[in-house]
């Protein structure tokens, strides 16, 4: 339900009985009725101002105190329903057998009736006879059964609301029957407007990827409290800004994903990753908060493990022992155990026993993470942030593109440092800069360096206009990868064509601005130049020098 005009509707009367209930000192209450009491209003129109008026009832909209009035004013509604919640209200109850043998039996509860969040009203109940017992006239009420009779109040029918979105509470929107369908369109739609106004706006990729990790993630984010995704369905979402970055970055389309999810070289936010850090954090605040979430977690962990038929805590179970539909706390527990990280770490004789850890020693936080049975301390979205770093170097240094770099580098003739600098454009240009020239070089560097520029090769693996073989066109002999554009018997020009035409056209220039000095000292260079490119490489097998110079 919604309160209609909520801070217009409030008594000063009830306020000041309120104020009293909950035993605030007089003075301090004679200066808030002070203040609500003798107050005058003008309303702005065309001409000016109109005359004054006396405002008798109401709190103002925008006081720095009006919303802590509000809950003190409607604090005596949700404290009349929480005393007859037994009667009327939703009752979570599980039931775990603690000792078969001499049937000993646990059981946990929990009820309610009501969920508030300023002037929206959610009211709660196990069936509508109960529904109707709870005093008062509401706007509306959500009944998920289309096919019970109309519920009515003082003769009033009350609409049901259960459209095929589901209802939204705040922000996020549930359905009756919790159907992921509907989530993960929403979480679609929310990145397919956010490309379309990339793809249209005149931004480069450095000012797309601050949008998006700091307005879009932050939307995506408060969906995925609801779901659970599975990493094929996230890479399928990254999908469309994968495409877009690359296209604003001129980077082939084939360039590994790797070089965007670094955070020293492009640094997009990858929703896999948003979401294990997410589970990381939320599974264990909602384990060992001090109220009612950790009655509601712990019950739903006892029902969860009561329907797969177990005696074994569902956090410690193996990620592909048990499957469950549309639970998300199963869910996320299979998609942690994936990456290694547990809510609980029992000692195996006591794996049947309430999270008993180190013989019999009951530690403060009932859940804990764990990762690789290894205990995590301190905050564990940072933890979490530091490991997707070290996922994202791990694939940078163990790319088959950099074998150049490092399995064929034994003789150091190329500086990796440097080389991993000039992806991060640390060695020249400023990680900030947003210049088009700077993301043109940046470019460059990545597709020289990765060697990702499309060959027929790449292209068949691609699947681009049908093509179905990856034979030179020019020799129609081998497969047209990187290296064989270098040794096509049927270029128009070789390597050694390539080196010379360069000298000479470098010679020509000079000639031509007339500094003679400068073609005499260059020509006894070239000579000695040339002949050592064409003498016997000491590095690669039956290759001569050029080649060094080309990789």
């Amino acid at each position: 339900m919604d309160i209609s005009k909520a801070y217009d509707s409030v008594s000063t009367i009830k306020l000041e009985k309120n104020l009293k209930r909950i035993k605030l000192p007089e003075s301090f209450i004679k200066l808030i009725m002070d203040i609500n009491l003798n107050r005058y209003n003008k309303v702005i129109v065309n001409k000016g101002f109109t005359d004054e008026y006396h405002v008798e009832d109401g709190i103002d909209q925008g006081e720095v105190w009006s919303p802590l009035l509000w809950r003190i004013f409607y604090d005596t509604l949700l404290t009349r329903l929480e005393k007859i919640k037994e009667e009327v209200g939703y009752t979570m109850e599980a039931t775990r057998m603690i000792d078969i043998k001499n049937n000993q039996v646990g059981k946990l509860k929990m009820t309610f009736n009501v969920s508030a969040f300023i002037d929206d009203t959610t009211l709660i109940s196990k069936n509508k006879s109960s529904l109707e017992k709870i005093k008062g006239k509401y706007e509306l009420i959500k009944i998920n059964n289309e096919q019970e009779e109309d519920l009515k109040i003082k003769n009033e029918i009350i609409k049901k609301v259960n459209n095929e979105e589901g209802n939204r509470f705040p922000g996020i929107w549930f359905r009756y029957d919790n159907r992921r369908k509907t989530y993960k369109k929403k979480i679609k739609n929310i990145i397919d407007q956010a490309c379309k106004l990339f793809s249209w706006k005149q931004l480069n990729e450095k000012q797309i990827i601050a949008t998006w990790n700091i307005v879009i993630i932050p939307r995506i984010e408060h969906q995925l409290q609801v779901i659970v995704r599975s990493k094929e369905e996230c890479t399928t979402l990254m999908q469309r800004i994968n495409k877009l970055v690359k296209q604003k970055s001129e980077l082939a389309i084939s360039t590994p994903n790797f070089t965007l999810y670094d955070k020293d070289i492009y640094g997009l936010k990858n929703i896999y990753d948003l979401q294990i850090e997410s589970l990381c954090k939320n599974l264990l605040y909602e384990a060992n908060d001090n109220d009612r979430i950790k009655t509601i977690f712990k019950i739903k962990m006892i029902q969860e493990q009561n329907q797969i038929w177990t005696a074994s805590c569902i956090g410690n179970l193996e990620a592909k022992g048990f499957k469950t539909y549309n639970s998300w706390i199963i869910n996320a527990i299979n998609i942690l155990k994936n990456k290694d990280i547990s809510i609980c770490n029992h000692e195996y004789r006591d794996k049947y026993n309430d999270h008993m850890i180190n013989r019999n020693y009951r530690i403060r936080k009932l859940f804990n993470l764990y990762w690789k049975k290894n205990l995590i301390l301190g905050e564990y979205r940072q933890w979490r942030k530091r490991c997707t770093d070290a996922i994202w170097k791990n694939e940078i240094l163990n790319s088959k593109k950099l074998e150049d770099l490092f399995i064929f580098n034994f003789k150091n003739e190329f500086d990796w440092g440097y080389s991993l600098q000039f992806l991060s454009n640390k060695n020249k240009f400023d990680k900030n800069q947003c210049g088009k020239q700077d993301a043109h070089d940046r470019s460059c560097k990545i597709k020289n360096l990765l060697k990702d520029l499309p060959t027929y090769k790449t292209l068949q693996d691609r699947k681009v206009n049908s093509i179905d073989t990856a034979q030179c066109p020019r020799c129609e002999k081998y497969e047209e990868d990187w290296e064989h554009i270098w040794i096509c018997e049927n270029n128009e020009f070789s390597i050694r064509d390539i080196i010379e035409e360069a000298i000479y056209d470098y010679e020509t220039l000079l000639k031509r601005e007339e500094r003679t000095e400068e073609v005499n000292l260059i020509q006894e260079y070239n000579f000695n130049f040339i002949n050592i490119l064409y003498e016997k490489s000491l590095i690669l097998t039956d290759r001569t020098r050029e080649w060094e110079m080309i990789r």
